[in-house]
């Protein structure tokens, strides 16, 4: 099943069909490999195992944040796994 995942301001990754309103979209395709590749390049949080967009939360800036988020992008961007592909890169 493909979805998409996608980032709020707090920088929380979450999973949908579609990127909401507000939201910025960070990667596609199957659900499994996505999960497995942000597993492997996100921030885990221990407490509520939450996937992290790194850096977004650490930067004192609104800008500072979409930076952090580009740059994660452009990481991602550098995967070759079939099932997975970053947005905007």
């Amino acid at each position: 099943m493909n979805v998409i995942a996608y980032c709020n301001k707090d920088a929380s990754i979450k999973f949908g069909a579609a990127i909401p309103d507000g939201a910025f979209g960070i990667a596609r395709g199957n659900k499994a490999v996505l999960a497995k590749v942000l597993a492997g390049t996100a921030i885990v949080e221990v407490d509520s195992n939450t996937l992290i967009v790194p850096g977004m939360r650490e930067s004192t800036s609104e800008r500072g944040a979409l930076t952090a988020l580009a740059q994660f992008i452009q990481q991602l961007d550098q995967i070759d796994q079939p099932g997975f592909r970053a947005l905007g890169a």
